[in-house]
């Protein structure tokens, strides 16, 4: 007799069984299934309801993404009955519809899709994110991308397109989906990027670009000046870049969408960066910093003066970062003021402002205006020039608590670059409080993920760094992994579009400024000087931390050394 899905997810470790016990009730409570139950309440991923109904049912779990279906066996059904029945056909196989069903012992739907095609049915299981995401992408848009070339054979076009209102045109309908898709698999930026043959639309996922379709180049022009109007951009003009923003709901969510338009020699390249409003503000311990981390930046935080840079490459996060700590010391009795480019994010009892270089408000200028404002807090977008580093590292000294970015690869290299900028060493070291540095590195998709040993090269990258980075001060601290770990790795699944990742977090290294570090910058120390100062103190750099996630199964080496570049090697001959 075959066992029940809730036994068989609780002895595979998938759910307790407290989980399946509050789920049975809910279930008794609600009604419907109960695996659907558990995906509801966030106690299992669909991917892994999908994994036990197969060992359940002994049905064959297949991935969109390996078996391609067929486009001919799609059309045996409407759009609306694979939506509403939650099945796609995959192919005809002697005579037998193979059926791609989220729950396939649904007799009602096999029966009602036999009747529609006259084909015997042969179920096989489909993860539902998976499936929705190709019905979205393969019939949603699709659809509109048809009505939008249907409209321009037939000279449909607006002569003005912002009299097109983006659910009634065929054009805003395919910007809509477009941008509906890219919210619902979590990236954050999307790229129509013009080719001589058509316009390739990209989505970064996880810090990744993939390709997700073509547009055709007569439909493009329509889709730039349907953006345009959108960002109140100005749709005559071609030859310069402009940027926007325009405010949207997907899915019941409020996200900001950053427009940046720029002129290439085949047309308009179109940059949309995705800012969701309920996932930019956090708090420092929902960044995943290491124990020590916290605690130092903690201790930078609870100041009253200074200057704290969290700094890294774009992208990286430090925008997250500096708001979490915001958040932290922005409290009603400090007046806290900002200037961004742009506000990212709006907070309550904060005073925000956006630099505007066209009416000359830039960062240096708005500083200087923030500064009679009697201002307790400052928070800075970012130090890109030396009037503005100069400006804040003064402003740090006259009892201000100063927080910014700045583009530069380590804490330790922060250091030298403000000294480059031209400011004082003295002002440096007087100035300073702290510096984070962090990446960012994709997470192990936990609905595949498994353990394997450490390959011959990764145990030779650990050993060499392990030299590296240790010193005689460092032995008394355990190495974050050993060369005889097990580590975690993805397998690929339809959760992380068989990539075997699925999400990212952040990988940090904190730099505490003391009274001994002040007298190194003053005295000139060098970079590797510094570092190893650092690291005598029980400093541990970006890749200390990302081996540290790697070992609690959060990341793999490969993502560390990717992220990192071999950050911080100083050993002739390293990897």
């Amino acid at each position: 007799m075959a066992k029940r899905i809730g036994d068989l997810l609780v002895e595979g470790g998938a759910i307790t069984p407290a989980q399946l016990a509050a789920s049975i009730e809910a279930q008794k409570a609600g009604g419907g299934r109960l695996g659907e139950v558990l995906v509801q309440q966030g106690v299992l991923t669909d991917a892994q309801l999908a994994t036990a109904l197969e060992r359940q049912l002994g049905i064959p779990l297949v991935s969109l993404l390996d078996e391609k279906p067929d486009p001919r066996a799609i059309q045996l059904l409407p759009a609306d009955a694979v939506r509403r029945l939650r099945v796609l056909p995959l192919r005809l196989q002697g005579g037998r519809l193979r059926l791609a069903m989220v729950d396939p012992v649904d007799y009602y739907a096999q029966e009602e899709v036999r009747m529609l095609t006259s084909h015997a049915i042969e179920p096989v299981l489909v993860v539902q994110s998976e499936l929705q995401a190709f019905i979205q992408q393969y019939f949603d848009l699709r659809q509109s991308l048809e009505e939008t070339l249907q409209a321009v054979k037939a000279q449909e076009r607006s002569v003005d397109p912002a009299e097109d209102r983006p659910d009634d045109s065929p054009v805003g309908r395919l910007l809509t989906q477009i941008i509906t898709q890219a919210v619902l698999q979590r990236a954050s930026d999307v790229h129509f990027d013009p080719a001589e043959a058509a316009v390739q639309v990209r989505f970064r996922i996880d810090g990744h670009l993939r390709l997700q379709q073509t547009v055709p180049r007569s439909v493009y022009p329509m889709l730039v000046s349907r953006i345009k109007v959108l960002a109140r951009l100005d749709i005559t003009e071609h030859r310069i870049p402009q940027d926007g923003r325009v405010p949207m709901t997907v899915d019941g969510r409020s996200v900001d969408l950053r427009i940046s338009v720029l002129p290439l020699l085949r047309g308009e390249k179109v940059a949309i960066r995705i800012l969701d409003a309920q996932t930019q503000l956090k708090d420092l311990t929902a960044l995943g910093l290491a124990a020590p981390n916290l605690d130092r930046l903690n201790r930078a935080l609870s100041a009253q003066s200074g200057l704290i840079l969290a700094v890294g490459p774009t992208g990286s996060g430090k925008t997250t970062t500096l708001y979490a700590a915001l958040k932290q010391v922005a409290i009603a009795s400090v007046n806290t003021m900002t200037i961004e480019d742009p506000v990212e994010f709006q907070m309550e009892g904060v005073n925000q402002t956006a630099v505007n270089p066209a009416t000359g408000l830039t960062f240096a200028a708005g500083l200087r205006a923030i500064l009679r404002q009697d201002p307790d807090i400052i928070m800075i977008g970012e130090i890109r020039d030396p009037e503005t580093a100069e400006i804040a590292t003064r402003a740090a000294l006259t009892g201000h608590l100063v927080l910014s970015t700045l583009h530069t690869m380590g804490a330790v290299e922060s250091i030298a670059r403000l000294t480059e900028m031209g400011i004082a060493p003295y002002l440096v070291a007087s100035s300073i409080r702290a510096v984070i540095a962090q990446r960012l590195v994709r997470r192990v998709c936990r609905a595949c993920a498994s353990k394997r040993p450490l390959t011959a090269m990764e145990q030779t990258w650990l050993e060499t760094r392990q030299a590296a980075e240790r010193g005689d001060d460092l032995k008394r601290s355990p190495w974050p992994l050993p060369g005889d770990a097990l580590v975690a790795v993805g397998k690929g699944c339809p959760t992380c579009a068989n990539t075997g990742y699925h999400g990212r977090i952040a990988i940090h290294e904190v730099l505490l400024a003391d009274n001994r570090l002040r007298a190194e910058i003053l005295a000139g120390a060098s970079e590797e000087g510094l570092r190893q100062w650092a690291r005598s103190r029980g400093w541990g750099s970006l890749v200390y931390d990302g081996l540290t996630k790697v070992a609690e199964s959060l990341t793999t080496v490969e993502e560390v050394l990717q992220v990192t570049g071999g950050y911080g090697v100083s050993t002739s001959g390293d990897l």
